[in-house]
């Protein structure tokens, strides 16, 4: 978790399977990221990691959780991210 909340805050991008993460945002595949303001939850319902929106019922992104490697350390830094506690 440490060397990963370094490597965001030095402006590198990490890759969890098939999301990334940055300072600035997460993005599933191929889609457009979405700011870190713009996140509401990021959950792990039914073994699926869902990226929810503030007012929207239907989820960002979802990937099967197994596809998310590091699923762990990929869940304590969005939290620390989506709270604007990390950098």
């Amino acid at each position: 978790m440490p060397q990963a909340l370094q490597a965001v805050g030095a402006g590198q991008t990490l890759a969890f399977g098939p999301l990334a993460v940055s300072s600035g945002g997460i993005a599933v595949g191929a889609k457009p990221g979405l700011p870190w303001n713009e996140v509401k939850e990021i959950q792990v319902v039914q073994g699926a990691v869902r990226i929810m929106q503030p007012g929207k019922i239907l989820a960002y992104g979802s990937v099967e959780a197994s596809n998310v490697p590091n699923l762990y350390t990929f869940l304590a830094l969005t939290q620390q991210l989506t709270q604007g506690r990390a950098l």
